[in-house]
């Protein structure tokens, strides 16, 4: 790969990493926490709904709609894949 091409990659690695922070802390806090708990730790949803003392079910909700609202941040912001 030429200079230009890794500095475009760079440039686009740089965003996508600002917009993911931006958008994660708009998140509201048990979303948050699930989903950094699922992706960024790889918990179980069991062991993390007994971490947060919800039901399973509830934490997959709360998974579930955060992500959507991550996708949607990720959207405004501009950060596309």
């Amino acid at each position: 790969m030429d200079n230009v091409a890794d500095l475009r990659d760079l440039d686009y690695d740089n965003a996508v990493a600002k917009g993911l922070r931006a958008a994660m802390a708009s998140l509201p806090e048990d979303q948050r926490r699930v989903i950094v708990m699922k992706l960024f730790e790889g918990r179980a949803f069991a062991e993390i709904a007994r971490s947060l003392g919800v039901s399973e079910g509830a934490a997959k909700m709360r998974f579930s709609r955060g992500l959507a609202r991550l996708r949607d941040e990720l959207r405004e912001r501009g950060v596309e894949p």
